[in-house]
């Protein structure tokens, strides 16, 4: 607010100085004074474009930093739900998360609370599509990914084998785009060596508590 108040007071008195300078002209007794005065007003100017051309590249930088810390919080959103569908351990890897994705099977029904989180997950991203609009101008990877969790919102039953196929789908590619707008590797770890998968209901609900004390601590 301060830089953009001494901005607009810098472009106001460019502007006056020019102005005075232009009821100057055909005096030639104050041509130096006019001479002067064009130049002070050009600077003044100069500073104004200076301070606008600085105050953009903040801005870019900003909206950059808060496009990846939106990318990292989804990404480890994905993770963690994953993590309680389909099991492996904390901190995975963008290809071993990427590999336990494409191993899930159409009959891997998710528990009411990892349906719960996926639910969420959706719900979060259009909250986040409708509160942070210039970030995801700047950062299209990111906005892709949202878009693919947008799905999530109207997930009732995964227990059908489509369901279960629209579900896997719209991690794996909302993870991939997460991972561009991080420079992270986008490689599958092969789903035939992931030795951790136990989608068992008891599994699940096992895992969404130890996750929830996780949390909580």
């Amino acid at each position: 607010m301060v830089r953009t108040a001494l901005a607009l007071a810098t472009l106001l008195l460019s502007g006056s100085t020019i102005a005075i300078a232009w009821l100057l002209r055909g005096r030639p007794d104050l041509e130096t004074a006019r001479s002067i005065l064009v130049n002070l007003g050009t600077e003044f100017f100069g500073i104004v474009v200076t301070v606008a051309v600085v105050d953009w590249l903040f801005e870019r930088r900003r909206l950059h930093d808060r496009a990846r810390e939106l990318a990292w919080s989804f990404l480890h959103d994905i993770e963690r739900v994953v993590r309680v569908w389909q099991g492996g351990p904390p901190g995975m890897e963008t290809d071993e998360l990427l590999g336990l994705i494409s191993s899930i099977e159409a009959d891997d029904k998710p528990s009411e609370s990892a349906q719960a989180l996926l639910v969420h997950l959706g719900h979060r991203s259009k909250e986040l599509m409708d509160k942070e609009p210039r970030t995801l101008a700047l950062s299209p990877a990111l906005r892709a990914g949202l878009t693919e969790l947008l799905g999530l919102r109207s997930l009732r039953d995964g227990s059908t084998p489509t369901s279960v196929r629209m579900v896997a789908e719209i991690l794996d590619q909302s993870s991939v785009q997460m991972s561009r707008v991080l420079g992270l590797s986008t490689q599958r770890f092969p789903a035939g060596l992931i030795r951790f998968r136990d989608p068992t209901p008891e599994a699940q609900e096992r895992r969404y508590l130890e996750i929830r004390s996780e949390m909580s601590a």
